[in-house]
Order: structure tokens, then C-alpha cells, then sequence
């Protein structure tokens, strides 16, 4: 399966940075995963995310993941 080859080589990248340590992956939908991000007050260097690329979906996870950046 083409997600599971995609999933093996991003872990495998992370690996070769030998940050791992600082790597948090969460799987799974963003609308649902960011709330709870932004409850808990984490606060994030990095945010990457890999999800839907309308528009919508977009704006929403750039919106979200703004509210979880460190300042600076």
C-alpha cells in the first residue's frame, strides 16, 4: 500500500536526522487532532501536517496550528 511505503520513508528520513527524540507524530485527522493539541497547551517549533489540501481544509489546519507555534 502506497500509504504505508510513504508513512516507512518519512519515518526512516526522521531517523537519518537522529532527532527523533524531538519528532511528535500524531496520526489521524487534523480537525480532530488540533483541538486537542490547543487544549492541552502544546507549544511547537514545527508544525507539518499532511492532510487535505482544499482550501477549506487548509486555512482551517493553518488557523489551528498557528495557536500551537513558540513564539520566536
Amino acid at each position: 500500500m502506497k500509504t504505508d511505503k510513504t508513512k516507512n520513508l518519512f519515518l526512516h528520513n526522521i531517523a537519518l536526522t537522529e532527532k527523533s527524540n524531538q519528532v511528535n507524530i500524531i496520526q489521524g485527522f487534523s480537525y480532530d487532532a488540533l483541538p486537542l493539541l490547543i487544549i492541552q497547551q502544546k507549544k511547537y517549533d514545527l508544525i507539518f501536517i499532511d492532510g487535505n489540501h482544499t482550501c477549506p481544509f487548509v486555512l482551517m489546519d493553518a488557523t489551528m496550528s498557528w495557536n500551537l507555534l513558540k513564539v520566536g
